[in-house]
């Protein structure tokens, strides 16, 4: 079984989504933007850290 993992993606000039990787399937988070690259990875980080609680 893969490592859960996440990644950061920069859709266009100001707008920043999240793609997390738990059990080798890719879920794409369009549905809660961030403006500030560094706070949405710092909260798709902490669902990786968590996601079995």
């Amino acid at each position: 079984m893969s490592e859960p993992d996440c990644a950061i993606i920069k859709r266009d000039d100001s707008v920043y989504y999240g793609v997390l990787m738990i059990s080798g399937k890719e879920i794409s988070s369009t549905f809660l933007p961030f403006k500030d690259e560094e706070k949405g990875l710092e909260l798709y980080t902490h669902l990786v850290e968590h996601h079995n609680n």
